[in-house]
């Protein structure tokens, strides 16, 4: 298997990723560049750090969305603490999300161990094995989850009852 060719279905999907690249190019809109898209999320190329600022995205969103629920619908809703008491609860969900995750990665991934990811595509091709997939890639994710978990319940309160903000419902 070392020195296997490409079977027809591989060549036929090869040729057709190529001739849909070359298209793809003539579709810019007039007047912008193709380099102003590839800060695009799907136009990146995929890397470890690209990876671990994208779980404290999760956790940023995770923590920001939290905060409502705990504030409107929390045993404190009809308190001047309910504002205080929701981010508080949000923010001890993240914690234990975060301990949940930290404990999850200890129980499935040993340390120094390879990833446990396929390091070959559906093509043959060989591919860089995913590094969440290893002790020290989950434990960076989980790491930025709770970053990014707490960033985003401090800044909910913050919009919410910092800034004096006119709000419809409040």
């Amino acid at each position: 298997m070392a020195a296997a060719t490409a079977s027809p279905m591989a060549s036929q999907l090869k040729s057709s990723f190529a001739s849909s690249s070359s298209a793809r190019s003539l579709i810019a809109p007039k007047g912008l560049s193709s380099s102003s898209f590839r800060v695009l999320p799907a136009k990146r190329t995929p890397s470890f750090t690209v990876k671990a600022v994208q779980s404290e995205k999760v956790g940023l969103a995770h923590g920001f969305l939290l905060v409502g629920p705990f504030v409107k619908a929390g045993p404190l809703r009809n308190t001047e603490y309910a504002g205080a008491a929701g981010s508080l609860a949000a923010g001890g969900l993240v914690v234990i999300l975060s301990v949940c995750l930290t404990m999850y990665g200890i129980a499935s991934f040993n340390e120094g161990e390879p990833s446990t990811a396929p390091s070959l595509t559906l093509t043959g091709r060989k591919k860089e094995p995913d590094q969440l997939q290893t002790a020290d890639g989950w434990a960076k994710f989980s790491g930025g989850f709770f970053f990014g978990g707490i960033s985003g319940v401090i800044w909910a309160y913050f919009l919410l009852y910092v800034v004096n903000l006119p709000y419809f419902v409040k």
